[in-house]
């Protein structure tokens, strides 16, 4: 299946690789070296701004900004979140509500 890009979203400069089956909502704004796995969501208004690494079906979520970070397979920042240099793991999740930044996770 090929990616699925909805009207409004921004590809900004830089490689940008968005795997098969995966979906970039409107308003998600992506620049820099960006490489999304298969299956996975990039939600509206999500900010990738470089160095920007998934595995398969993660979850970049809604309104979160990302920089500098890995995501293993089925990681979520479901919303509202700020990930920097960071490296989740296989299946991390972020439990919390509200507004949380995320440095390092190595859990």
């Amino acid at each position: 299946y090929a990616a699925l890009f909805e009207a409004g979203c921004y590809l900004g400069e830089g490689t940008i690789s968005v795997g098969a089956g995966s979906l970039v909502q409107s308003q998600a704004y992506l620049t820099g070296a960006v490489a999304i796995g298969a299956a996975c969501e990039v939600r509206q208004g999500a900010y990738l701004r470089g160095n920007v690494v998934t595995g398969a079906q993660c979850v970049l979520g809604r309104a979160s900004e990302f920089k500098n970070s890995l995501f293993g397979d089925r990681s979520k920042a479901g919303h509202f979140a700020y990930v920097g240099d960071s490296v989740w793991r296989r299946r991390r999740n972020r439990l919390q509500r509200g507004p949380q930044s995320w440095h390092h996770c190595f859990t």
